[in-house]
């Protein structure tokens, strides 16, 4: 009998018979291997080699072998194609560096790689994420991610959201895509999607995504830190500023009704490190930095985890350097006791400028203070030369100014009619203040269960 046994392990099963159909023998089983050979293709595309099976050797055909793509430093592997012609080769989906294939007849095997697109995308990216409808408590947050320079797309991150902090870390695909879940104790997980724009000429250094979970979707936009003192120092942002936090439309009776303010530096790499109080006397802080374009996220995370502050500040590159903010939201959650114990969401639009203690030749300015328990505003007309304060109207209400000139810090101490105790308010001065009225200070002070402002504005 002529067999046609197919390559590789073929097992045979032979028993007699005769004419008379009175039975078979029992069968007889025996394994035989065909080794048919054919020779191995390998090829690449880009800087690379592969090694385990060499160009040119003859193959069992059916029998597994192993290759590994090998990058040269400066590239990445990016896939493998396989076919039986030059012109059949097609991608071999979900294929890493390290393939295991089934040897076919004049099998091509092509590894592709590329140059490393990630050594110009490495950096610190800072961020916000919040829902294009606008920001809200569960769903907005903070974003910090870290690409080690020379790295081949490996990063680690954090996110702030809630209250609560959630390291974590991955690795970008060649597309510049990365997607992580991160559990969260005793709540839903955080979804994660990442996107880098690679190989831009130059680089955008803006990383992308969308955070979220079961009940919301964010849009994330995060900068990355491109300032370096030596290499390419932040000339045009680099100062010392102080900034105003003004009170909502609905103070003070449902949101604080002071100003709140910050003294702050930008650093020639771009570093910023602020420090202040908003118009509740709640502190905040954050330090984080300045963007090519000139963007500062802003997070702190207030009352203990039941609130925070979130928005940009955005700075001018021109002199004279001015500061402002975008969709910054305040928020607090209701809280058994405390002012404001009902709990808040407040839009607020911060201002500020560069502050350099020149003097700020006041002529004919006002300080009013309001709200904060007084029964009516208290006004004063104050003159100023070398940011010497002097008030005009005489020792009306105790009133006592004391200004820090090396940080424009401002103190108001005063005694509100028929008061028996002084009561200290607390903000900032500015410069380069160019509206008509100016205004040219404001703060906060407590009283009678909610806050008030002092104002300095002049013509």
């Amino acid at each position: 009998a002529v067999i046609s046994l197919a390559p590789g392990a073929n097992r045979l099963s032979i028993y007699g018979t005769n004419d008379l159909g009175d039975g078979s023998s029992a069968p007889v089983d025996h394994n035989v291997i065909y080794i048919v050979t054919s020779p191995l293709t390998l090829q690449n595309t880009g800087l690379g080699r592969i090694a385990g099976e060499k160009t040119g050797d003859r193959l069992d055909i059916g029998r597994i072998y192993r290759v590994t793509a090998l990058p040269a430093p400066s590239c990445l592997f990016s896939n493998w194609m396989a076919g039986n012609s030059q012109a059949t080769l097609v991608p071999l989906v979900g294929s890493n560096a390290n393939l295991a294939f089934i040897m076919s007849s004049n099998l091509i095997l092509q590894a592709n790689f590329v140059t490393n697109p990630f050594p110009a995308a490495s950096g610190v990216y800072e961020g916000l994420f919040y829902p294009v409808t606008g920001v809200s408590e569960e769903s907005s947050g903070y974003l910090t991610a870290s690409l080690p320079a020379g790295g081949r797309g490996a990063y680690s991150a954090k996110i702030l959201l809630d209250g609560g902090a959630y390291p974590f870390s991955g690795s970008f695909d060649l597309g510049g895509l990365a997607q992580k879940t991160i559990p969260r104790s005793g709540t839903t997980p955080i979804a994660v999607i990442l996107q880098l724009n690679l190989g831009l000429v130059p680089p955008d250094n803006v990383m992308t995504g969308v955070i979220s979970n079961a009940a919301w979707v964010s849009s994330l936009t995060a900068n990355r830190a491109v300032f370096s003192a030596r290499a390419n120092p932040a000339t045009n942002f680099a100062a010392r500023y102080t900034l105003l936090l003004p009170p909502g439309s609905n103070a003070p009776a449902v949101v604080p009704g002071g100003y709140g303010y910050a003294i702050f530096t930008v650093n020639s790499g771009g570093a910023a490190s602020i420090a202040g109080s908003l118009g509740d006397g709640t502190p905040f802080s954050q330090s984080a930095d300045v963007s090519e374009g000139g963007l500062l996220p802003l997070y702190a995370s207030l009352y203990s985890g039941k609130g925070y502050i979130l928005g940009w500040l955005a700075f001018s590159n021109q002199p004279p350097q001015t500061v402002w903010g975008t969709n910054l939201t305040w928020f607090k959650l209701p809280s058994a006791s405390g002012i404001y114990a009902n709990g808040f969401t407040n839009a607020v639009a911060p201002f500020g400028s560069a502050y350099v203690s020149t003097p700020l030749n006041l002529t004919d300015a006002t300080l009013t203070l309001s709200k904060g328990g007084l029964s009516a505003p208290l006004t004063f007309s104050l003159s100023e030369t070398n940011n010497k304060l002097t008030l005009l109207d005489g020792d009306t209400n105790l009133l006592r100014l004391q200004l820090n000139e090396g940080t424009g810090m401002l103190t108001v101490t005063f005694r509100p009619t028929y008061a028996h105790a002084d009561i200290v308010a607390r903000g900032v001065i500015l410069e380069n203040q160019t509206n008509s009225p100016a205004t040219n200070g404001a703060g906060w002070f407590k009283g009678g269960g909610q806050t008030g402002s002092f104002l300095l504005q002049s013509p």
